[in-house]
């Protein structure tokens, strides 16, 4: 087995990506332009089939440049693009023309989507045929990981593994056997300077708050917090804080705002929502630098750490995740101590647990703002030494077992969850 601190390490490094909008878009858009690298000729169509949680994901949030939604768009801009190279970036790289030809394509009819029978959360395939051969891309299990590129039918690439996923983890790998306090131990020896993705999260943070609080982006929650408390509506306190500079960052990125973020796990939102309420916290009390890298440390690592036993994507919102995270965070802030960290996890589980996921869309900012003031309450009576105790709920001894108990339920409930969900969001584009 590997020194722990290697393991961590890799987890961590692993499990932070680039990325500029939501990322279910951006890897529909990543496996299009893989598939264009191997394609030739002049196009006939391109057809998308996605799992349900990829389809639920990509429906109705904004991709940047063209500020449309759909995983047609998606798909048809990877495609002009064409630049497989820049991952989950991919499309910073739109331009005016690109983004023309990607319309055209879609107006055309040349782009065709349909649902995946699988059990695979993550799972996308993109076909391209033009009038001189065929490309097959297959991304599953990871949003970067290509399990499968096929040429008219000859098996090019099949069943390698990104870092994220051989580093992924189950139950009996070795990843899950990182401790909290592996995790703790981590964050608090290591030369986090040397990891510069944390230094990116934190910068990238701040600058995608700042746009949405100055811009009108989706619903406006941050910025309209923020005219509440200059007007006197609401109180100006440490979590109304950290909600708003959160929430800011998640209205500007769920409307297709061209910034890159740290994505956390596959998530960009989750990459905001672990590290920015660190941030506005980090700006109130007035903490070292170096602390607040630690802090934001400690929550990627927590929120990766979650999401081992949630999965990937599921029917519950991964800001319960982040906001754990960053509960986690506030701590290590506001010098709590490894027992302030199992308290703050055993509140934030036994609060926001059963919040569901419904899909990306603008209103993801309301519950990153729900989930944000949450997990600085919980950090705090976590420092006070107050916590939900092993008699209520699924809570349970250990802040590691009743993690356990919420991947359980989150799995469990999952594949009944998503189907209702799903059914429930394609019926409304039914109607009329």
């Amino acid at each position: 087995m590997k020194d722990i601190n290697i393991l961590v390490k890799d987890l961590l490094c692993n499990n932070l990506t680039r990325a500029v909008g939501c990322t279910e878009p951006a890897a529909i858009g990543y496996a299009a332009a893989c598939a264009r690298k191997y394609s030739k000729g002049e196009l006939k169509s391109i057809e998308v089939l996605v799992s349900a949680n990829i389809l639920k994901n990509a429906m109705a949030v904004q991709i940047p440049q063209i500020r449309l939604a759909g995983i047609n768009y998606a798909a048809a801009l990877g495609f002009v693009i064409g630049n497989p190279g820049s991952k989950l970036a991919l499309f910073s790289e739109a331009t005016e023309e690109t983004v023309k030809k990607a319309g055209e394509l879609v107006q055309a009819g040349k782009i065709g989507v349909n649902l995946k029978n699988t059990d695979k959360p993550v799972y996308i395939e993109i076909t391209v045929k033009t009038d001189e051969n065929s490309a097959r891309v297959v991304i599953e299990d990871g949003h970067t990981n290509i399990g499968l590129i096929e040429v008219d039918g000859r098996v090019i690439s099949k069943g390698e593994k990104t870092p994220e996923l051989k580093n992924a983890g189950t139950d009996e790998d070795e990843q899950c056997e990182i401790t909290i306090k592996d995790i703790y131990r981590f964050v608090n020896e290591y030369p986090l300077h040397e990891i510069e993705l944390l230094d990116e999260s934190i910068r990238t943070c701040r600058e995608i708050s700042r746009a949405g609080i100055e811009n009108q982006y989706g619903l406006e929650v941050g910025r309209l917090m923020n005219e509440y408390i200059r007007k006197g509506i609401i109180k100006d306190d440490l979590a109304t804080y950290a909600a708003i500079l959160t929430a800011a960052a998640c209205d500007a990125r769920m409307a297709g705002i061209n910034m890159p973020v740290i994505a956390n796990s596959g998530s960009g939102n989750q990459g905001i929502s672990a590290a920015m309420p660190l941030i506005a916290v980090s700006e109130r009390i007035m903490v070292p630098y170096d602390k607040l890298r630690k802090a934001v440390a400690m929550s990627h690592l927590m929120t990766m750490y979650i999401k081992k036993f949630t999965g990937p994507l599921s029917s519950v919102c991964g800001a319960v995740a982040s906001a754990t995270g960053a509960g986690c965070g506030i701590v290590i802030l506001m010098d709590g101590g490894l027992s302030g960290i199992y308290y703050a996890i055993q509140n934030v589980m036994g609060n926001l647990t059963g919040m569901i996921c419904d899909g990306a869309k603008a209103s993801c900012a309301l519950k990153v703002y729900t989930c944000t003031n949450a997990a600085v309450q919980a950090a705090l009576m976590a420092i006070d030494g107050k916590y939900v105790k092993e008699t209520d709920g699924f809570i349970e001894t250990s802040a590691e077992k009743t993690i356990r108990n919420y991947g359980f339920f989150a799995k469990s409930c999952s594949p009944c969850n998503d189907k209702v969900i799903l059914d429930l969001m394609i019926s409304k584009l039914k109607v009329g």
